[in-house]
């Protein structure tokens, strides 16, 4: 499925904006959605001007949406400021709704979690900038992950924003000579059986979640999923956790499709059925970081990497053109395109 099959008409989405909580039955599920992460507020913005072009009909930040690393809330609104005042970011709100979660830096510092002292003031500072409404369930509850539900039975899009740092337990000390053992990051793997991602209420959540019906889900999580042979942030720091989230997609036939950010590159990653480590059916993922800080993953392997040799080391933003009417579940393809919006990656999931 190329980028011209897809029908270009507009959806009925409201226009502009942030996308705030479950969408009604009624509205017809996006079928262009792009999204991307690591965008610093006092860099320029000129990538969003492809993206602008191409009308997205959703555009998800993937975390990093500034860098505030900071235990001050006044610098921390200060930064979000700075991004609202961008030409770009401004344009992209007015024209296409957003959804947003976040990671280290726009969090609070630099790898945090749980420990970081101001986490409760700086979910107020993101809901606030990102425009949850007061009302919601995810606004009153500790950490910012959510559910947003689009299109009718039978296109019924589930988009997961999780939470990958409010509750996230410590991920150890450093290996000081990585560089000279040559590792390909500085973490080593969590065995602590009371180790967290997500924290229980979140996992809780999240299963209860993944068992309402759903035609597609898009699950983003800011840091990697799929990706176990490096050693820079990412689910496979926790094993243990990772399982459990590979177990909790077991069965199902609809295509379940990880968005990333966090490591300054951009690759797809396939998980095949039959993996020893997967779920029993295909999961993919697609990491696109950042759209204005890159040079990540240098000579970095992953065997689940498809669509590209290597990983892309330039800004970039990700995409996924939808084809609802592919058959009894939807054909989804998916790219990762440049500075100038050219293609750089790619991959196709086919309805079975």
């Amino acid at each position: 499925m190329r980028m011209k099959e897809i029908c270009l008409c507009l959806l009925l989405l409201p226009v502009g904006g942030f996308a705030s909580g479950k969408r009604s039955a009624a509205v017809p599920p996006p079928s262009r959605i792009a999204f991307g992460s690591c965008i610093h507020q006092d860099r320029t913005h000129q990538i969003l001007d492809p993206v602008l072009e191409a009308a997205p009909e959703l555009f998800i930040f993937l975390g990093d949406n500034i860098y505030g690393d900071t235990h001050d809330m006044q610098v921390m609104r200060d930064k979000y400021g700075k991004l609202a005042a961008s030409p770009q970011f401004s344009a992209l709100k007015k024209s296409t709704p957003l959804l947003a979660i976040w990671d280290d830096h726009d969090y609070g510092i630099n790898d945090a979690g749980r420990e970081y002292t101001q986490r409760e003031a700086s979910q107020k500072e993101f809901q606030d900038f990102w425009e949850i409404p007061a009302g919601k369930a995810s606004r009153k509850n500790p950490g910012i992950y959510r559910e947003v539900m689009y299109g009718p039975p039978g296109q019924r899009l589930q988009v997961l924003l999780l939470d990958t740092r409010y509750f996230r337990s410590s991920l150890g000390p450093l290996v000081s000579d990585w560089r000279k053992q040559k590792r390909p990051g500085p973490y080593q793997r969590v065995t602590d059986p009371g180790a967290t991602v997500l924290g229980e209420a979140q996992w809780e959540w999240l299963e209860d979640r993944l068992k309402q019906p759903a035609d597609l889900r898009i699950i983003a999580s800011s840091i990697q999923v799929l990706p176990e042979e490096h050693f820079w942030e990412g689910w496979a720091n926790m094993p243990a956790e990772r399982l459990r989230l590979m177990e909790l997609l077991e069965g199902g036939e609809e295509p379940v499709i990880f968005l990333s950010g966090d490591r300054h590159m951009g690759e797809i990653s396939r998980m095949p059925a039959d993996d020893l480590s997967g779920p029993g059916r295909e999961i993919w993922e697609v990491t696109s970081s950042g759209l204005t800080q890159a040079g990540g993953g240098y000579g970095e392997p992953n065997k689940f990497r498809v669509g590209m040799k290597e990983a892309y080391r330039k800004r970039n933003a990700g995409w996924l053109f939808i084809d609802w009417d592919a058959g009894k579940r939807p054909d989804v393809r998916m790219e990762l395109r440049d500075f100038d919006g050219k293609l750089v990656g790619e991959a196709d999931y086919v309805t079975p």
